[in-house]
């Protein structure tokens, strides 16, 4: 099974790296996307759960989760630095979730 992330940056500077992933899977880091327009594109070819944050704004709680096919436990640590994500069913069961659906 293969799944495709494609981010776009439509204003400001992000860096998107993975923090946990499942056992053997590619880690990916979108190196800094400065310009209007920027694109960054990475394919998943293992199943299973992919934690990931902003290395420029992980402090504003700028992370996320990524569940490619049935939910797994990622390699590492459950939680990204500095914020919370959704438990990974969740995210299957509902195709996407909304920050305020699971925080406080």
């Amino acid at each position: 099974m293969a799944a495709t992330l494609r981010q776009h940056t439509r204003r400001g500077t992000d860096r998107h790296q993975s923090h946990a992933s499942p056992d053997g899977a590619e880690a990916f880091d979108s190196r800094i996307l400065s310009e209007q327009g920027a694109t960054f594109e990475h394919t998943f070819e293992t199943a299973g759960t992919y934690d990931y944050f902003c290395t420029l704004h992980k402090g504003l709680n700028m992370v996320g989760r990524i569940v490619v096919g049935e939910p797994g436990g990622p390699a590492g640590g459950s939680m990204p630095p500095d914020g919370e994500v959704p438990e990974s069913q969740t995210i299957v069961d509902q195709g996407a979730v909304s920050y305020s659906d699971f925080s406080g």
